[in-house]
């Protein structure tokens, strides 16, 4: 899928780095923005024995916080039929404001929203102040994609009757729950507003070493199976809402997603761990 990134990074070696390489993966970068009053923020992770991995990081502050949308931003939102955000830019000033704008914006052109929490707590000066930002994305997307471990952060009692509440309030229409080493469900309602969902188990020759980036790449991966409402002549929110009264492809799209974050985890790093989509196909 055609893809773009709108962020901010600093006018430093770093910043450099992160763009030539989204160059060098195909990704538009047009919409980052380099920045001079602040260096670009830098993420540490460190490993343990099992691939689990901890963040920690560098931004006082960073230069993603100092996002703002022009003409060039705003003119790719225009362009784009589906939107991906999470809480880190909705952390500080001015990012939060630009990407309320950018929800927005998607949102009124028919476009679709995807949303993962990615908690993240070391980046907020509060807790709470951290899940009032995850309620207002509760409240914006059609699909949500999130993890078990920051579902409990958000509610840490029956977590499925959490989901099922957010899917009958009607704001989300699809979750994707990630189930770390035991897999991923869908959840959705049927057109008789009853919760159905799939669950699709992990590969059991799936061998981690590094879980760094497994769950943006199992949800970049979904994504990018997309195109079966993307692509018709009508918005993506409405061929979507049409799509999940009959989505016979969600299973093998949920698989698809499954495999993908599952064969990432079997290399070290981000973005040098994704696979391939014959990677993907091969295993499946």
């Amino acid at each position: 899928m055609r893809t773009a990134f709108i962020g901010a990074v600093g006018k430093d070696h770093f910043g450099e780095l992160l763009i030539s390489t989204l160059q060098e993966y195909g990704v538009e970068t047009r919409g980052i923005q380099i920045v001079e009053e602040a260096f670009t923020t830098l993420a540490f992770v460190s490993l343990d024995e099992s691939g689990d991995r901890e963040f920690s990081f560098a931004r006082k502050p960073g230069a993603d916080t100092m996002l703002k949308l022009g003409d060039v931003q705003k003119d790719i939102l225009r362009e784009s039929r589906l939107l991906h955000y999470g809480t880190i830019s909705l952390s500080h000033e001015p990012s939060r404001a630009s990407t309320i704008e950018a929800v927005r914006s998607v949102r009124e052109n028919g476009g679709l929203i995807s949303f993962d929490p990615n908690l993240r707590l070391n980046l907020w000066e509060s807790k709470n102040e951290l899940l009032r930002q995850v309620s207002w994305g509760f409240g914006h997307c059609d699909i949500l994609k999130i993890s078990e471990d920051d579902l409990s952060e958000v509610d840490p009692g029956d977590p499925e009757a959490f989901v099922e509440e957010l899917l009958r309030k009607g704001k989300v229409k699809l979750v994707l729950l990630s189930l770390g080493s035991s897999g991923a469900k869908a959840l959705w309602l049927d057109p008789e507003g009853d919760v159905r969902s799939f669950f699709e188990a992990a590969d059991p020759a799936i061998r981690p070493i590094d879980t760094t980036g497994a769950g943006d790449i199992f949800t970049g991966a979904f994504l990018s199976r997309c195109q079966v409402f993307l692509r018709s002549g009508n918005t993506p929110q409405a061929s979507f809402a049409d799509w999940l009264k009959d989505p016979r492809e969600l299973q093998e799209m949920l698989r698809y997603a499954n495999r993908a974050a599952g064969l990432s985890t079997m290399k070290h790093g981000g973005i040098p761990s994704i696979p391939s989509a014959e990677e993907i196909s091969k295993i499946l």
